[in-house]
Order: structure tokens, then C-alpha cells, then sequence
């Protein structure tokens, strides 16, 4: 008698009925998983950014750093704290946008009606008399507190 070899079909229904239900358990977790993720290379980043803001701010007289928050960018750029003073110096005249980067698909907002703020010189300081939470898909990440320290949260 001649024995054989393979899978009958009742079989190979079972593995795939299995095999289903443990990919509907974990896709969903997977993708949640990447999500944060996403979220946490876009606060890193913009820490980044915003620390680098403050640096400008102390390093250069004369200017503040006004940082704006959008839906889904951010940029900074050197304006002069008195009007009529020179904007071009090639030393302060620094901007830092994420739209040199890859577009950024979360929602930023910052608490409150503005969407802007300033750093000062000398000590980067924040020229708002509150403290700044930033949102990333309406959850607080980032804190920027009156003395200009940025903080995760």
C-alpha cells in the first residue's frame, strides 16, 4: 500500500483560520505601535528645533527668535527687536523650518489662542508670561517654560 504525503483540505482550512486570527490580534497593535513612534520623531525633532531657536536668541543682540506653531509645521526665524533695525546680519539671520524635512502628518497646537512665541536674548527666555504646552495629535509632549526651558513632558 502506498502512503501519501501532503494536507487534506479540512487541514489547510484549520492553519488559515488560525493563522487569520492571530494576524486580526496584531495588526491592530502594530500599527498603534508605529503611530507612537511617528509621534515621538516628531517631538524629538522638534525639541531639536526649538532648542536650537533658543541658541539663536543668545547668541544674537538685538533680535528675538518668534517661533510658529501651524497644524502641521513649525518654523523660527530672527526678527529685529526694534523696527527700522538691520535684519541681515549673516550671523542672526538664521530661520529653521520643518518644511525641510519630510511633511510632518500629526496635528501641533500649542494651548491657548496663540500660535506663535518669541525667545529673547541674552538668556533665551520666553517673551509670553506663561508656560508653552505643545500638542502632537492633541496630546501634551513639549513644555517651554517662561525661562525658556523645553521639556519633554
Amino acid at each position: 500500500m502506498r502512503k501519501e504525503l501532503g494536507l487534506t483540505l479540512l487541514e489547510l482550512i484549520l492553519v488559515l483560520v488560525i493563522s487569520g486570527t492571530l494576524a486580526a490580534i496584531a495588526v491592530p497593535k502594530t500599527v498603534g505601535f508605529f503611530s507612537a513612534l511617528d509621534e515621538q520623531k516628531i517631538a524629538d525633532q522638534l525639541i531639536s528645533d526649538l532648542r536650537q531657536a533658543r541658541s539663536m536668541a543668545q547668541a544674537c543682540a538685538g533680535v528675538k527668535v518668534r517661533v510658529e506653531i501651524t497644524a502641521d509645521s513649525w518654523s523660527a526665524r530672527t526678527v529685529p527687536l526694534a523696527s527700522g533695525a538691520p535684519d541681515d546680519d549673516p550671523e542672526c539671520g538664521h530661520t529653521i523650518t520643518s518644511a525641510d524635512r519630510d511633511r510632518q502628518k500629526r496635528e501641533l497646537s500649542i494651548d491657548g489662542s496663540s500660535t506663535t512665541f518669541h525667545f529673547l536674548y541674552p538668556k533665551g527666555s520666553v517673551e509670553e508670561e506663561n508656560t508653552i504646552i505643545i500638542k502632537i495629535s492633541g496630546a501634551p509632549r513639549i513644555r517651554v517654560t517662561e525661562s525658556g526651558r523645553i521639556e519633554r513632558l
